[in-house]
């Protein structure tokens, strides 16, 4: 698949819009067949009908819920900060990594994760990530919870950066508001 590839959007065929109308036609019949049996049982139709406008009314939170996602992804992806710079703007992605993000961040439970979805997609069209690192840290990041992956965060800043100055610890002092007197306490071991 070549790196600069183009996705467009695709107008259905024939056959495929032929199968849509066979499917609606199918599911309209059900839907009678279904009200025509509830019929005879009282308040089954009630049901039944409450049911069906409870089925209508998820698919329209889901389907609300991922298209703000894909809006909210494809804002971080382009949006603009202080290392943005004429790398971004020659940047491009592979078609297939591009929708394996995609589709990861659209199916993760935490809507707070869409940044770091993004940030992926940033790195693997800036080429900093090679497309096996783009499927392990998309397959990882889908399995982990914001809050496993901000504690990973911090051990890793841990592990890197020193915390604790070259002087040592030190002491600090703690002033008792409620008695206006100094206490003394120590921040590392003695």
């Amino acid at each position: 698949m070549p790196v600069n590839q183009k996705i467009r959007p695709t107008m259905k065929s024939p056959k495929e819009s032929q199968h849509d109308v066979t499917e609606t036609a199918i599911r309209k019949t059900a839907d009678l067949g279904a009200k025509i049996s509830l019929s005879f049982i009282p308040g089954a139709s009630t049901a039944y009908e409450l049911a069906k406008l409870g089925v209508t009314q998820a698919q329209a939170y889901v389907e609300q819920k991922q298209n703000q996602r894909i809006v909210d992804f494809h804002a971080m992806l382009i949006k603009q900060d202080e290392h943005w710079n004429q790398d971004m703007a020659d940047a491009c992605i592979e078609a297939a990594d591009y929708h394996l993000l995609l589709s990861a961040c659209v199916q993760d439970l935490e809507d707070e994760k869409t940044e770091l979805y993004a940030a992926l997609a940033k790195n693997a069209a800036l080429r900093r990530i090679t497309p096996q690192d783009i499927r392990f840290f998309t397959l990882s990041l889908r399995e982990l919870s914001l809050n496993d992956v901000k504690e990973m965060q911090v051990a890793y800043i841990a592990s890197k950066f020193p915390l604790i100055p070259p002087s040592g610890p030190g002491n600090y002092k703690k002033t008792c508001r409620l008695s206006g007197r100094q206490t003394i306490r120590s921040m590392g071991a003695n």
